[in-house]
């Protein structure tokens, strides 16, 4: 076949496999096939160059057709051309080898032939890819530093050079040469994006995970970089010098895997307040902590945090830069889940000063990792300074502040108090002596009695928070951030452990249970209902690690859940004669003026603040009753239409067992009292408003029973 003929049919051949192959992709026998081909010698240049088109992957790629490639760099029957091109396919394909075991001893090789003009960008790329500590040797900074003093403008050869400064920052940089874009882009993005959409197409990675580069990509540094805008370069870089050759710093990980691999052999840097910025370095802080390291750390932290607050003014510039410091040490702070010991030194003084507004959600976030300690020095510190300004303050800063100990208590909650106590058990303790296991930068007391600081730390949220509530008018956001808090409390034995059961005073019960929102009433109701189960859990659990509490604390709590269902389900609020037994405590002189107000009304007492009749829930009970009577006309509408009967009577008011009895004798809706509030309990369920009716259900004998018979199929509404 004529030259001519064979490269119009190459051509040809050519676009209908490439359409097929961007789609699906070639096996790696394919891929084997085509490079052979290329090596054939039996195309011209250009064609060869079009077949690297094909090698798309749709699996990993074995690493013998890279060392296959590297193999022919010296081969002249291969033009220069050609051999960059099939570079960097290698380059493309590099995050896709099964393994790189074998390129690894190809690094001399392909560092001799940096001097190939044409193939040295992407020879330096794949350098930068497989450069580590024990491949940087003086004869080869000598070499490149020779490359770039012979050769004009070479941003590859510099940016590689700087890759090997990355481990011996003593190298010193050649001045003479820059260039203002990024180093080591990827040089196919269109291959790229082909072979993403193909092993998407295969299932071989999920939808919307991407195929990165090995590395990132690389700033050249010979001009200092413009800092992005916000950046004021407050953390210091990472920089080791004292690396040993059989060491591993920092900025040789770039995963969790080389991480674990490593983290015998890693040098740390020699400024250790780069932890603050690097979530590797605050890796290898975590697993040792050691003295030595926590204090480096808290020197430079602490000289940092009191310049700005103290020395600096305090101008724009400044107080983003302490902003910028308090997000960073927020960061390590949310990783390590607690505080650097100079973190909470920092925050003990600065409270002091603090005026609630500055950097309110960052303070806010710090105080919630600070360590349990005793309750007078809690008080000293935080509560009292944070208390100050919670009677100044808006409502959103006092449910801030209430979400604030919430979040706190929560991090408490989370430590393993089981092993702290045994540990003090163990040990003659002293007053010097620490728990360094429960807390890990610092170590808690043995000295400390913490339960009886929870106690008190609750004691004092519930009574600021019912303050709140009065200074606030019953504002429906404080309300949330009080019931939030009482909701971490009430599972503190069952979900995480803690022997203690701690209850809300009765102020806090009376005030949510009487509020007009059914947000309040359902979460209030939830939680009593939540302190109902850790009572019940103590009843069954043995040995002694479990909530201890008198009969007298037992009887208390009785008292909450009998006067939530008397006024709810039984329609007997306020009905207590005896002053010991009287509706929420509420003084006599309160009832009566209750009493009189309904009186004047024509209303019964009795029902004022009932599941159908309080002003928190009337509103659900009305639509659930138009819910009721549209489903009951629908059903007999046509019934009625056909025997020419007028259609149901429509209830009128509030519904009470007498209204829907005298409802049904003149022809309304049939359903009896009882029915209608177990129907109504689901209904209000499905409205989101579950603490009503897990508590009813968990209390009241009727309902119970109404529960285990339709377990048992045998019950009708």
């Amino acid at each position: 076949m004529p030259q001519s003929d064979l490269r119009s049919n190459m051509r040809a051949k050519f676009k209908k496999l490439y359409r097929i192959i961007s789609r699906y992709g070639v096996s790696d026998t394919h891929i084997g096939h085509i490079i052979d081909v290329i090596y054939s010698n039996k195309l011209v240049e250009s064609d060869s160059i079009k077949l690297v088109k094909l090698l798309l992957p749709r699996e990993p790629v074995r690493e013998k057709y890279a060392i296959q490639i590297f193999g022919n760099l010296s081969c002249r029957k291969h033009t220069p051309n050609l051999m960059a091109r099939l570079l960097k396919w290698v380059i493309t394909i590099y995050d896709l080898l099964e393994t790189r075991e074998h390129i690894d001893q190809m690094y001399p090789v392909l560092f001799h032939y940096l001097t190939v003009e044409t193939l040295r960008p992407q020879l330096c790329h794949i350098l930068y890819y497989m450069t580590k500590r024990v491949h940087v040797k003086p004869y080869r900074i000598r070499t490149i530093i020779k490359l770039i003093g012979n050769i004009a403008l070479e941003p590859h050869l510099y940016a590689l050079l700087f890759v090997f400064k990355t481990y011996y920052p003593d190298i010193v940089m050649p001045s003479n040469h820059y260039h203002k874009k990024f180093i080591f882009a990827h040089p196919d993005p269109d291959s790229r994006e082909l072979i993403q959409e193909i092993w998407t197409r295969w299932n071989t990675i999920e939808p919307g995970e991407t195929i990165g580069l090995h590395k990132p990509t690389l700033e050249n540094s010979l001009v200092k970089r413009r800092r992005r805008v916000g950046d004021n370069g407050i953390i210091p870089d990472i920089v080791t010098t004292r690396a040993k050759r059989d060491s591993t710093t920092i900025q040789e990980i770039y995963d969790v895997a080389e991480f674990a691999e490593n983290v015998d052999r890693l040098e740390l840097p020699d400024q250790l307040a780069s932890v603050l910025d690097n979530r590797i370095l605050q890796h290898v802080v975590i697993c040792s902590p050691k003295a030595t390291t926590i204090a480096r750390i808290s020197l430079w932290l602490s000289q940092n945090l009191h310049d700005l607050v103290k020395w600096n003014n305090h101008t724009e510039a400044t107080k983003e830069r302490f902003r910028q410091l308090l997000q960073k040490s927020l960061t390590m702070a949310r990783f390590a889940k607690s505080l650097l010991p100079v973190m909470e030194s920092f925050l003990r003084d600065y409270l002091k000063q603090w005026n609630g507004v500055e950097f309110e959600k960052e303070i806010f976030e710090l105080i919630s990792y600070v360590k349990p300690v005793s309750f007078e020095e809690l008080y000293s510190f935080f509560l009292k300074p944070l208390y100050r300004l919670f009677c100044l303050s808006d409502v959103t800063w006092k449910t801030g502040l209430v979400l604030c100990y919430t979040n706190w208590l929560k991090n408490w909650s989370l430590l393993d108090w089981h092993g702290h106590v045994n540990r003090r058990q163990e040990n003659s303790i002293s007053e010097t002596d620490v728990d360094k296991l429960i807390w890990l930068l610092d170590g808690l007391s043995l000295d400390v009695d913490y339960f009886a600081m929870l106690h008190e730390f609750v004691s004092h949220v519930d009574q600021i928070s019912v303050l709140g509530l009065a200074l606030e008018e019953d504002h429906p956001l404080l309300q949330h951030g009080a019931l939030s808090f009482y909701e971490q409390v009430s599972t503190l034995s069952t979900q995480h452990n803690v022997p203690e059961i701690i209850l809300p005073e009765e102020p806090f019960i009376t005030r949510l249970f009487f509020s007009t929102s059914a947000m309040s009433v359902s979460r209030i109701c939830g939680i009593i209902y939540q302190y109902k189960l850790a009572f019940e859990s103590t009843e069954d659990s043995i040995g002694d690690w479990t909530p201890r509490h008198t009969p007298e604390y037992l009887e208390h709590f009785n008292m909450y859940v009998m006067d939530i269902c008397n006024a709810l389900w039984r329609n007997l609020a306020f009905s207590q004669a005896d002053d010991s037994t009287r509706s929420f405590s509420l003084p006599t002189e309160t009832i009566e003026a209750c009493r009189a107000l309904c009186a004047a009304r024509g209303d019964r007492i009795d029902l004022a603040i009932s599941v159908t009749h309080s002003v928190s829930l009337a509103s659900f009970s009305k639509r659930f009753m138009e819910t009721k009577k549209k489903t009951s006309l629908t059903e007999c509408v046509c019934q009625m239409q056909e025997q020419e009967q007028d259609f149901p009577v429509h209830h009128q008011g509030p519904i009470t067992a007498d209204s829907l009895s005298a409802l049904e004798e003149i022809g309304g809706l049939p359903v009896s009292f009882g029915e209608y509030r177990i129907q109504y309990l689901d209904y209000l369920a499905g409205q989101g408003l579950r603490g009503v009716h897990d508590l009813l259900y968990a209390s009241m004998v009727s309902l119970i029973n109404h529960r285990q018979a339709l377990e048992q199929g045998g019950a009708q509404y």
